[in-house]
């Protein structure tokens, strides 16, 4: 698995076909966190002088959709681990859970007190704000 990477949308020269690809890509290869953004023109760079300059309105539909590509993707991932045990590493109280990482980077929240620095197995029981939600074992 494949867990980050970056997309960015709407490059000098970028054409539909070409961003659709990229959107498969993105699916073929099931990334768990996608980075999306549009590209930004910057005065100075060999990139601001190319032809096919996208436009703005472009580059942001297009980076919306991918991000759409990336929710899902996200989703799928989590909706994966359900009724799995992970280790995780917990880090901090958030909003009366207690939030850590499992060894996938996948942030795991429990209803817990006083975790700080364990690492604890926990079993994934449903998804969970940007993660999933789980049951100390």
């Amino acid at each position: 698995v494949s867990f980050t990477t970056d997309c960015s949308c709407g490059f000098p020269g970028e054409t539909e076909e070409d961003f659709r690809e990229s959107c498969a890509f993105l699916k073929e290869i099931g990334f768990l966190k996608v980075h999306v953004f549009p590209y930004s023109r910057r005065k100075g760079t060999p990139a601001a002088a190319m032809p096919g300059q996208i436009p703005n309105a472009v580059k942001e539909r297009r980076a919306a959709e991918a991000a759409a590509v990336a929710a899902e993707l996200e989703t799928q991932y989590h909706t994966a681990l359900l009724g799995t045990t992970q280790q995780v590493l917990f880090e901090q109280e958030e909003d009366g859970l207690y939030a850590g990482h499992a060894m996938n980077y996948v942030k795991v929240y429990v209803q817990a007190a006083d975790l700080h620095n364990e690492i604890r197995a926990v079993r994934i029981t449903e998804l969970c704000r940007d993660g999933v939600f789980g049951e100390l074992e």
